[in-house]
């Protein structure tokens, strides 16, 4: 059961992205990946580690790239 609540973060980014907007995706996904990164660790698969360590730098980089846009 634990093993599906690691999923939600995902699941509502994936909703906010269909609603169009990237940004609150994007803020979701900061944290999201976080749980997939930890148990890829954990288990050993560095290709699935490498993967969401990516997506999460894009993540953040969306984000900040938004905050300092909107900041100036």
């Amino acid at each position: 059961m634990l093993e599906y609540l690691i999923l939600l973060p995902n699941i509502t980014a994936g909703i906010s992205t269909m609603l169009n907007n990237a940004f609150l995706a994007n803020l979701i996904y900061c944290f999201g990946y976080i749980p997939f990164i930890v148990r890829n660790f954990r288990s050993g698969d560095r290709t699935q580690m490498i993967y969401f360590l990516i997506m999460e730098v894009m993540a953040v980089i969306g984000v900040l790239l938004v905050v300092l846009k909107n900041n100036n």
